[in-house]
């Protein structure tokens, strides 16, 4: 219960956002995703900083779950399972034996039209986008994939946008700062 209360303030937050972002570019949609999945991990109780290093490092992962998505060892995987394959991981420079991140990644809608009803479905969509992936790791997971209680009391947070297998996406990164 606790966290839909977060996620719902989360959701609020982001219906002012959809009033800015509108039909803008995709750095805007970038930075307001970004924003709100600084306010969410707020909500949820942890301090959150947006990372340069996190945003470039979002981006290579996209670059390289994006060469090796028609390969035959990724044929038919979805964008989170690349993203998170081993050989992705390692290629970007991640040591997930030191290294862990939460990681999510929500296809790139272009919304067209406008008005309450497509404003509430964006919003449902940007959540969605914000919301970290949540399962158990499993044998072809090498980044570190929870919720956001595992994060900690200071959270890094990245966003890219690219193309893996064709489609567009929107990869957002969370991580424990540094200290």
């Amino acid at each position: 219960m606790k966290l839909f209360k977060k996620l719902a303030a989360a959701a609020l937050a982001a219906v002012l956002a959809l009033t800015m972002v509108g039909c803008g570019s995709s750095a805007s949609l970038k930075d307001e995703l970004l924003k709100l999945a600084m306010d969410q991990m707020t909500v949820a109780g942890s301090t959150a900083t947006h990372s340069k290093e996190l945003d470039a490092l979002a981006a290579k992962l996209v670059q390289e779950a994006d060469k090796v998505a028609g390969q035959d060892a990724h044929k038919g995987e979805d964008a989170k399972t690349i993203l998170t394959a081993e050989d992705v991981v390692k290629a970007v420079g991640i040591d997930t034996t030191k290294d862990a991140y939460i990681l999510n990644a929500a296809p790139n809608v272009q919304f067209k039209s406008s008005g309450a009803l497509m404003e509430y479905i964006q919003l449902q969509w940007m959540v969605k986008a914000i919301n970290p992936y949540t399962t158990n790791d499993g044998p072809n997971r090498a980044v570190k994939i929870g919720t956001i209680e595992q994060l900690g009391d200071n959270v890094d947070v990245g966003v890219a946008m690219g193309k893996i297998g064709g489609k567009e996406y929107v990869v957002i990164l969370y991580a424990n700062h540094a200290a």
